[in-house]
């Protein structure tokens, strides 16, 4: 379903049977390891690997060697999760919630908060967390006191985001459409983005690379790769997009590949 990696291992969240896989970065299995119900999203906080369980309302906590450290509660259909080098953040996309949690799994004072809608992806750009809502098609900033700081129209049904390090990137799914903003909530010069010619893209997850943004498009198995700097900023790769396996959903990098996460097929591809 979604990816992280530790800074050694790449781990991998499995939907239908409750358990998160880790693998060397040679593609060979380590390790499987329980979680709660519909195991989603996936982060790591520099020490330990944070799951988000979509139907048992909860985190689970492992160490790097995968024994579990911890289950917490979330709120209802915790599903997108992110770190900004204190807390770990989770988006309940049923209650229309955000939960913020210690390393140490209790939550900070007044988490959950309420946002309404259905969030769903997280991005931390270095000063304040970036939260997609399916329902309002919006993408709502908060600054590290969970206070709102703004809040900007994407596309249709806006699921993953990722930061370059200069923009925000979030995946339209229903229009099949990248949004990009700069930091102020305005949006780039062209943007959203399509995929170009032929059928329109059902973007679901981005990650950086260092360079390009990729994003997966599940409907097409596919994964699209975007220019991110000059002129060519929204732009295709040459070559792309490019095929993976059956619905690409999450993905993340390694610092040297691209591991897609192809949930129809029970497999990884790396790039």
């Amino acid at each position: 379903m979604a990816a992280a990696y530790d800074g050694s291992h790449m781990w991998v969240s499995n939907f239908g049977s409750n358990t998160v896989s880790v693998f060397t970065l040679d593609g060979a299995l380590t390790g499987t390891y329980g979680t709660g119900s519909h195991p989603w999203g996936v982060a790591f906080d520099g020490t330990h690997m944070w799951v988000t369980n979509l139907s048992s309302d909860t985190v689970s906590v492992f160490d790097l060697n995968g024994t579990p450290t911890g289950t917490y509660a979330a709120g209802d259909g915790p599903t997108g999760i992110a770190f900004d080098g204190s807390h770990m953040w989770v988006a309940n996309q049923n209650d229309g919630s955000i939960s913020v949690f210690n390393p140490d799994g209790t939550q900070i004072i007044g988490s959950p908060f309420t946002t309404g809608g259905a969030p769903m992806g997280l991005a931390f750009d270095g000063s304040h967390m970036w939260i997609t809502d399916l329902v309002t098609d919006t993408v709502t900033v908060f600054d590290l006191d969970v206070q709102a700081a703004g809040n900007y129209a994407t596309g249709s049904g806006p699921d993953g985001i990722a930061f370059d390090g200069t923009h925000m990137w979030v995946g339209n799914q229903n229009s099949g459409t990248v949004s990009v903003f700069n930091l102020d909530g305005t949006q780039v010069s062209g943007s959203p983005f399509a995929i170009g010619a032929g059928p329109q893209g059902d973007y679901v997850a981005l990650a950086f690379d260092g360079s390009n943004m990729w994003v997966t498009d599940f409907e097409r198995n596919r994964v699209a790769v975007f220019v991110t700097t000059g002129p060519g900023l929204g732009t295709q790769i040459a070559g792309g997009p490019f095929s993976t396996g059956q619905g690409p959903y999450g993905l993340a990098f390694d610092g040297a590949h691209m591991w897609v996460v192809n949930i129809n097929s029970g497999s990884v591809t790396v790039f």
